[in-house]
């Protein structure tokens, strides 16, 4: 009888160990595909950010590019007020 009983517990450790087993696989399985997804997702954001970063160097370029073109036209307007200050004041001698 004791021998039956000791049976019948291994018999079910053997069952729980399976069960177990089964679960902690289910969720390695679980973990698995979710880290996949994860790379996934991590490669398309980086991809994302190096587009976006390209897009903002090449308006930071249209922008310096413009101020270029502005601080000239300014300094041209600069040179004609001065010209014709200096006109201005001479006629008026």
């Amino acid at each position: 009888m004791v021998r039956a009983f000791s049976n019948a517990v291994a018999e079910i450790n053997k069952h729980y160990a399976s069960i177990v087993e089964n679960s902690n696989n289910q969720w390695q399985r679980y973990f698995d595909a979710k880290n996949e997804k994860n790379e996934m997702v991590n490669e398309e954001v980086v991809g994302n950010l190096k587009q976006l970063t390209d897009v903002i160097s090449r308006l930071r370029n249209d922008i310096d590019q413009h101020d270029d073109v502005m601080r000239g036209a300014l300094d041209a307007m600069a040179e004609k007020r001065a010209k014709l200050s200096k006109v201005k004041s001479s006629n008026a001698k």
